[in-house]
């Protein structure tokens, strides 16, 4: 490969993870804002720990929470900077599961294929929109 053909393709590159990840937080944005309240025992209880924790409550003394303690101050950053409100608890619980699950699928890709960059990157994307 020349020097000119990877420099294309490490652009391409980023500009693709660059619009995969708006489209995702995009995603989770409009899901934010039109979440059926039918079904909200999941959402608020991640919403109800995040708004403990921004009334300057504490964990395990105030209130316990389900999926334990690293979800939740892992979220918390996120969830100020979105707005503090049910919209942006689920805004961030839906934006960092879809990451997560993007960044397993990659890692777990790009082992088994020892580093070939351009397979991990196409199986990736057929996981993300299979």
């Amino acid at each position: 490969m020349t020097k000119k053909f990877k420099f294309f393709l490490n652009i391409l590159i980023f500009i693709s993870l660059s619009l995969l990840i708006y489209t995702l937080y995009l995603k989770s944005y409009i899901t934010s804002l039109y979440t059926p309240t039918g079904h909200l025992d999941g959402a608020f209880q991640t919403a109800s720990a995040l708004f403990r924790l921004a009334n300057q409550e504490t964990l395990a003394k105030y209130f316990f929470f389900y999926l334990g303690i690293g979800p939740l101050y892992l979220l918390y950053p996120f969830f100020k900077l979105a707005g503090a409100n049910l919209a942006a608890s689920v805004l961030v619980s839906f934006f960092s599961v879809k990451v997560i699950y993007i960044l397993t699928i990659f890692f777990l890709t790009k082992y088994s294929f020892k580093g070939n960059i351009t397979s991990t990157l196409l199986l990736t994307i057929f996981f993300i929109y299979y």
